[in-house]
């Protein structure tokens, strides 16, 4: 006895033309959001820096050391709690007599990591605090070190009186 041929489809076998052709324009489309994004959003040093640096960084003229109106040892006991409680870094070490902190920040969707450097100067009763931040792995940044940057110097706004240098 014979049977007639079954309509369907094997389960292996790949999509029909049309499904093909619906997935391929999705994932191009996609990918062309993805590049238009970075495009648009990522500055131009994001592109060809992976290390910034507060009041160094030609790329970002924007970024200056912060002076702030407390002690050498106090700033960096709060630049330390900062880094950990406020913005969830992992502070590697913290040097309150040679004032200096370490962190690591995590990087563009966990992918990364980028290490974050803050010096305390004092300048007499006042510190001035440098920020490093750079990319462990990759060449280029797409930014991330300048907005870790930022949001430290945004953080330690809002614990610490800050001085406007003139």
């Amino acid at each position: 006895m014979t049977t007639a041929p079954s309509a369907e489809r094997p389960a292996s076998a790949p999509p029909s033309f049309p499904l093909r052709f619906i997935l391929f324009a999705w994932a191009f489309g996609f990918a062309a959001a993805g590049v238009y994004a970075a495009i648009r959003y990522v500055p131009l040093a994001g592109w060809i820096s992976s290390d910034v640096t507060t009041g160094s960084s030609a790329s970002y003229p924007d970024l200056q050391p912060r002076l702030y109106d407390a002690a050498p040892e106090n700033a960096t006991v709060v630049a330390s709690a900062v880094a950990n409680r406020v913005l969830g870094w992992q502070v590697l070490k913290t040097d309150v007599p040679g004032r200096t902190v370490s962190a690591v920040a995590p990087g563009f969707l966990g992918m990364k990591t980028d290490e974050v450097e803050m010096r305390i100067e004092p300048i007499g009763s006042v510190s001035r605090i440098v920020i490093r931040s750079h990319s462990r792995s990759l060449p280029a940044d797409l930014g991330s070190n300048a907005r870790h940057i930022r949001d430290l110097q945004t953080a330690m706004d809002d614990k610490l009186p800050r001085l406007i240098a003139k």
